[in-house]
């Protein structure tokens, strides 16, 4: 499980989701490329993606900031329970899932937030707590 903070400089590299994958964008105006289609992410807006999805930055705006958030949902459950849950999900029609202003319970990007936020945290139970919101995701 990782958070990487995404830049405005550099090529635009593509790449294929090897994990569960939400890029939240946190502030400003980004667009990014998923399996072809150009998407527009505002301020706490996110896209889900399931493994095996082809990603790339276009554009990132001077002021703009936004996270990677990567993890193994299977990790965070009992296999029973991934099996029941997870892996329906990961294996249907709908492996991608905008998260749009208009359109989102806020509580969810809420949650997304505090797991991005626990991962750059430094304390003892942070790592837990980090786990515990991707469970949620």
């Amino acid at each position: 499980m990782n958070s990487i903070e995404m830049i405005r400089h550099g090529p635009l590299t593509l790449r294929v989701t090897d994990r569960f994958t939400v890029l939240l964008c946190v502030s400003g105006t980004s667009v990014i490329r998923v399996n072809g289609v150009s998407l527009t992410l505002h301020s706490r807006e996110a896209v889900l993606l399931a493994q095996g999805q082809s990603v790339m930055v276009e554009k990132i705006e001077e002021s703009s900031q936004m996270k990677l958030l990567e993890f193994n949902p299977d990790d965070l459950f009992h296999p029973e329970l991934a099996k029941r849950y997870v892996t329906p999900y990961l294996t249907s029609e709908k492996s991608i899932h905008m998260l749009k202003q208009e359109r989102v319970n806020k509580s969810i990007i809420q949650t997304i937030e505090r797991a991005v936020q626990h991962l750059s945290a430094d304390g003892p139970l942070a790592l837990m707590d980090a786990t515990l919101q991707c469970t949620v995701i």
